[in-house]
């Protein structure tokens, strides 16, 4: 398994998310929407990612500490030209960089070809990013939420060619994960794991599980808890500093 989050770390304090104290101001997530200027399908995936603090629920709506929110909704936000200087100044050791784009967990129980990844994988019970999980004090927890974040994904012929030409050097590819926009930790993407390789789509694609360490030097600092204006596209994408 992954070592991305096999010893403790304080994901939320690294999100610089601060504690709501009392009396709580709560938001429902339309209102949240509204203060983080974002669709309320997207504030959904961050709070089913328990990304926004406490819940605070009844039969109808979802609430959050406003004070939350509102530190959110000033983030600092990155495009994709501010993470390609940054690979160019040499910040970002290497030639590219990847960015994970995850939704909120969803339980392998719940797919519609369960009995496929249950085979493939059966110790993976989840894909997407929970926050709860990714901070746990539990070992186990934090090593399911790695699998869930190295795990599955479509890599083109030519992008696997640059992993390999990573690996032979002894280097990663550095890689970003996002949840709704916005950035929830840094890794590095060193290899393929073999053995759980599945055979390839009709354009040639082969579905890997990464082998991911913890990035070396100050650049995952620069990004945590930042909003990233990644655009439309494919949950992974790949983009090159040269």
């Amino acid at each position: 398994m992954s070592d991305l989050f096999a010893t403790p770390i304080d994901v939320s304090s690294g999100l610089g998310l601060p504690a709501p104290q009392p009396p709580v101001d709560l938001v429902s997530l339309r209102v949240a929407a509204s203060l983080l200027d974002r669709p309320l399908a997207q504030v959904q995936l961050l709070s089913a990612a328990n990304l926004l603090g406490p819940a605070f629920r009844t039969d109808s709506a979802v609430f959050h500490s406003r004070s939350i929110i509102e530190d959110l909704a000033g983030r600092p936000v990155l495009t994709k030209r501010d993470v390609i200087g940054m690979g160019r100044s040499g910040l970002i050791a290497g030639d590219e960089v990847l960015v994970i784009r995850q939704v909120n967990p969803h339980m392998v129980e719940d797919h519609p070809d369960r009995e496929f990844w249950e085979r493939q994988f059966p110790t993976r019970t989840y894909h997407g990013f929970d926050l709860a999980r990714a901070a746990s004090p539990d070992a186990v927890d934090r090593l399911l939420q790695a699998d869930a974040t190295r795990m599955w994904w479509a890599v083109s012929p030519s992008w696997r060619r640059v992993v390999e030409r990573a690996r032979l050097r002894g280097e990663g590819i550095a890689t970003i994960i996002s949840v709704g926009g916005l950035i929830v930790g840094c890794s590095e993407v060193s290899g393929f794991e073999e053995a759980q390789e599945i055979e390839a789509d009709p354009d040639g694609n082969h579905v890997y599980a990464f082998t991911l360490r913890r990035p070396e030097g100050e650049w995952p600092s620069r990004l945590a808890g930042r909003w990233l204006r990644s655009g439309p596209g494919r949950p992974l994408l790949w983009w090159s500093f040269i």
